[in-house]
């Protein structure tokens, strides 16, 4: 007559592999968790990053902005300053020829 051992055998290796697979299946669970945490983690920092060069951009196109702007006034008033000068030489040419007439 064959014992009942090798089936208690079976039952016991078969919930061995049982919790086995089951602590296969939790550990991946965690390493899921784990990695969609870095992936969320450099997405947060990608999107500040972002932010950031589009501030520094907003920024460097203001500064520019703002050279053009003082470069134009710069520009118009040595425009108005050599035209005042072309004037009073004018009117001192003029003065000059009215003298010699």
């Amino acid at each position: 007559r064959v014992t009942a051992r090798p089936r208690t055998a079976g039952r016991q290796q078969a919930k061995k592999q049982s919790e086995w697979a089951q602590l296969a299946h939790y550990q991946a669970l965690a390493m899921k968790r784990s990695l969609n945490e870095e992936a969320k983690v450099k997405r947060e920092k990608v999107q500040q990053l972002q932010s950031s060069l589009r501030d520094q951009q907003e920024e460097h196109q203001y500064r520019q902005a703002v050279a053009r702007e003082r470069q134009r006034a710069e520009d118009a008033r040595r425009g108005r300053e050599a035209e005042a000068q072309r004037a009073r030489e004018d009117a001192a040419l003029n003065a000059t020829r009215e003298a010699n007439s």
